[in-house]
């Protein structure tokens, strides 16, 4: 990815992290209203399905009662949407590399699957609702993919990441008082409060065209960020922190041994330099 940003990508990119986790946090509370699950938190899928192999799937032979079951379906159901959600993230991708292809190409991509919603809604083809997620699960994995590689550089709507790093930055500010630490501060309490804007007024607003019309809205952040955004080359892998460490600890040898050779070049030029003097003194 391009190191160098001007002061508008900055910004755009600021602005487009907190769009991201509105409408997201908006998502995933009309899913979780809806259907019983979430769009883009993988975690809580999991979790769902973990719990439901025992309380859904008649496996539970112990204290958890039915009742008491957070996950209303059986765990094939959430173990569906968990590979559907990847199956988006892989097309991603695929076609980001094979065909570099950037956001912007798969905001088409997005619009098909909504008129497939649509119209598989009003003509009352499917009777069960969740055949109507299995549809939009891709388009979440796309998203969670398109913002982590292309261009926003991680998920802007993962609250817990967003938590921790307003504590630390926030102690590493009164610690040595940078202006970077308190930046990065409020950029992530501002990500954070976003997400809960969205799910506050996804209590309010959870219909199904709110749905569908949130969905849309993805596509049109996609155009954005390919607009706006330096896109990273699809041949560029980025580097894993041990192989960043190894590469610097590599580096910091090399350093240190050109170091020790000149050291030892100097050393032999000073001895010559002090015999010459002691015998130009000499009668």
């Amino acid at each position: 990815m391009c190191t160098t940003e001007t002061w508008l990508q900055r910004h755009v990119r600021a602005v487009l992290h907190c769009c991201f986790s509105f409408i997201i946090g908006w998502l995933n509370c009309i899913m979780l209203l809806r259907y019983r699950c979430f769009a883009t938190m993988m975690v809580g899928n999991t979790v769902l399905m973990g719990v439901a192999v025992f309380c859904q799937d008649n496996l539970m032979d112990g204290d958890l009662q039915k009742e008491l079951c957070p996950a209303p379906f059986k765990s094939v159901y959430y173990l569906r949407l968990i590979g559907l959600y990847l199956l988006g993230a892989f097309l991603h991708g695929l076609a980001e590399r094979k065909l570099r292809w950037t956001p912007r190409a798969f905001a088409p991509f997005v619009v098909a699957v909504v008129f497939v919603y649509l119209c598989l809604q009003w003509a009352d083809m499917i009777q069960d609702y969740k055949y109507d997620l299995y549809l939009l699960a891709p388009i979440f994995g796309i998203t969670g993919s398109v913002s982590t590689k292309s261009g926003l550089g991680g998920v802007p709507w993962a609250a817990t990441g967003n938590m921790l790093n307003i504590a630390y930055h926030a102690a590493s500010y009164l610690d040595g008082v940078k202006e970077s630490d308190a930046i990065r501060c409020v950029t992530s309490f501002c990500l954070w409060a976003s997400m809960v804007a969205g799910v506050i007024l996804g209590t309010l607003f959870h219909g199904e065209m709110t749905l569908v019309l949130l969905t849309l809205f993805l596509a049109v952040l996609f155009c954005l960020m390919s607009s706006y955004l330096p896109q990273p080359r699809p041949d560029a892998t980025p580097q894993s922190s041990s192989e960043a460490l190894g590469h610097q600890a590599t580096t910091a040898l090399r350093d240190g041994q050109q170091r020790q050779q000149s050291l030892e070049r100097q050393v032999p030029r000073q001895e010559d330099q002090s015999l010459v003097t002691s015998s130009a003194h000499e009668p």
